[in-house]
């Protein structure tokens, strides 16, 4: 998965390894050569993150457009 600019850093902040996340985006192929050989791999571009509220609680803090810069 592939989370760009603010999403990622707010995501690297907030959230821990095993916390349930419902994440949008779009889905997209990448091709490389290694070995001679060209290699396929799909990821997901996330354009939205966010807890999963049916298991767990948040508490939420906007972040102003002056401080996102």
């Amino acid at each position: 998965m592939e989370a760009k600019f603010e999403l990622g850093e707010n995501t690297v902040l907030s959230l821990r390894r095993g916390n349930p996340v419902v994440v949008a985006g779009g889905e997209h192929t990448s091709s490389w050569r290694e070995a001679g050989a060209k290699q396929y791999g799909r990821a997901l571009e996330a354009h939205t993150i966010g807890v999963d509220l049916g298991r767990v609680t948040a508490d939420v803090h906007r972040i102003s457009t002056s401080d996102a810069d």
